[in-house]
């Protein structure tokens, strides 16, 4: 979860640019062992990416890739452990038709996790746009790059794009079906923000802030389990673009917000219905003190 500091007003991986031209149904499923020093809900999310991976080269009958990415935790010597397709990722996973469904079994007490999928793919067509964006810890400076986090530590995004052009920026929250509205910040009057071309923007911090400090909200994050896994979501397109549907709660402090699927369902027509839409979806790791 994540809560909202307050102090006058309340205040790379990959990214993907995504032309959908095919959108089909795909169902596939994926078998993976877990690593000895991975927790359920983290081999749970690999064998999920894994799964929507294979759909997408079943169903379109291209070549889909996979690279490893292992964040050592400063708090223990657990890795943190995901998994993306890289640059040369032909297709994606768009939304799902039902939930995934979760076998699990043992090999050597180690376990075993079968994960089925089905929903829409869809190709991705033409030259791919790189913006960069870097998850920061406790500054806003890019050498405290981080995806793993302590319960009251502050986030802080880095954002630099080759063009101009506009930003969202949610928090998906898979365990208390959640998806919050980091940016554009609670008091603008507008459903995204514009950035310049070859600015460097470093969000959720009013000292760096690039208009008006009292309108930045300034994040810090919160763990109620031993562990939480959740997804910082940025939403670029060079044209301006209608954002979901919010609800807005009397707590002055509360983030606006909405469910995730809601949240799915509105990508999901965002990315058909605009072929300039680029996506970065960044895992983030919040471990409880």
């Amino acid at each position: 979860m994540i809560r909202v500091s307050l102090l006058i007003f309340v205040i790379s991986l990959f990214s993907l640019n995504v032309y959908a031209q095919k959108r089909v149904w795909a169902k596939a499923t994926y078998t993976y062992k877990a690593n000895r020093n991975e927790t359920p809900a983290e081999a749970e999310r690999i064998a999920l990416l894994r799964a929507q991976l294979k759909a997408v080269n079943d169903a379109l009958g291209m070549n889909v890739s996979e690279t490893a990415s292992s964040i050592v935790s400063t708090q223990s010597d657990e890795d943190f452990y995901s998994s993306y397709s890289n640059s040369s990722l032909k297709g994606e996973w768009v939304e799902n038709t039902c939930d995934p469904v979760f076998e699990y079994d043992f090999e050597d007490r180690i376990p075993v996790i079968t994960c089925t999928v089905e929903g829409y793919v869809q190709e991705i067509i033409g030259l791919r746009t790189d913006f960069e964006a870097t998850i920061l810890k406790n500054s806003p400076n890019k050498r405290y790059a981080s995806n793993e986090f302590t319960d009251g530590d502050e986030m802080y995004l880095y954002f630099k794009s080759p063009a101009g052009g506009y930003l969202n920026v949610f928090l998906i929250c898979h365990d208390d079906d959640t998806a919050l509205c980091l940016l554009p910040y609670r008091e603008s009057k507008d459903g995204t923000f514009k950035v310049d071309a070859d600015k460097e923007y470093f969000f959720f911090s009013k000292d760096k802030a690039s208009q008006n400090p009292d309108l930045v909200d300034e994040y810090s994050l919160t763990c109620d389990r031993q562990v939480e896994f959740n997804d910082v979501v940025i939403i670029f397109s060079p044209e301006k673009f209608n954002k979901v549907s919010l609800n807005v709660k009397e707590d002055l402090t509360a983030i606006k917000e909405t469910s995730v699927k809601e949240f799915n369902k509105w990508l999901a027509k965002l990315q058909a219905k605009h072929n300039d839409i680029t996506l970065n979806k960044i895992p983030i790791k919040i471990s409880s003190k």
